[in-house]
């Protein structure tokens, strides 16, 4: 527990600020620390950091920051706003470190969950292997979580499921298509030449269909994946072989 002030007769406390980073938010300063010694860089050159202090937002999440911080864009102190008293400034914070609490178990609640299910997916793919095949056709729903305003570039899984499997390690884009095919979600990827990219060079995201240029932007893309790096926690949707009929004659 760090040594905090919490008097009405510091200038900062309960004042209101804004911080203009993804999509914006407000908050109030709602605990003041010690002083640190160190020093920061911004858009005022190079100056004494000042205090810890403990922003929280409107959602009742919380930034620990430095005091001169909030001077510096992209933060703001609101001066038209008035000031929180220390009452208020005081449950915002019980509430706050409540809510805190309260994610982290629910996150390591999710974590565990999602962890058993990767275990059963992998478990079940394994079965699933051919004993030829070597790689892996999958398909991606990605969401876009770029930045442009910090130059913070992207995305996060949001589904991936293996829709064919391949005798080769080679990325070979009439194979991506045909394997685009094999699910609805995809089928859109499987007949035009101008979803196919290659950005196999340094920073590049590899050889991929997609219909945006972007390789970070919303949407499916259909990628290989060598097996030999291990079995990806996907779902299956592989098409299951169509026996041929007999004759009855």
């Amino acid at each position: 527990m760090s040594n905090i002030i919490v008097s009405s007769s510091d200038s900062l406390m309960g004042v209101r600020v804004y911080c203009g980073l993804y999509g914006g938010k407000y908050g109030t300063v709602c605990e003041i620390g010690a002083s640190s010694n160190s020093l920061l860089i911004g858009s005022k050159g190079l100056t004494q950091s000042g205090r810890r202090v403990v922003v929280v937002w409107e959602d009742l999440r919380m930034s620990d920051t430095l005091e001169n911080q909030l001077t510096q864009a992209p933060w703001h102190i609101m001066d038209n706003e008035p000031v929180t008293s220390d009452e208020v400034c005081a449950r915002l914070l019980i509430q706050a470190r409540e809510k805190q609490a309260s994610d982290r178990e629910a996150a390591k609640t999710a974590r565990e969950a999602q962890e058993e299910e990767n275990a059963r997916r992998v478990s079940l793919l394994e079965q699933k292997r051919p004993a030829w095949a070597k790689a892996a056709m999958v398909a991606i729903y990605q969401i876009n979580t770029s930045d442009s305003q910090t130059d913070y570039f992207a995305s996060s899984t949001e589904r991936m499921m293996v829709i064919a499997w391949s005798k080769h390690q080679r990325n070979l884009f009439p194979e991506m298509r045909k394997a685009a095919a094999n699910i609805d979600e995809t089928a859109h990827l499987a007949g035009e030449q101008s979803v196919e990219h290659r950005e196999n060079y340094s920073m590049g995201a590899g050889t991929f269909l997609s219909h945006h240029h972007n390789s970070h932007a919303t949407g499916w893309l259909i990628r290989k994946l060598d097996l030999s790096h291990g079995m990806p926690a996907a779902e299956y949707r592989v098409p299951e072989a169509v026996k041929p009929k007999q004759s009855l004659g």
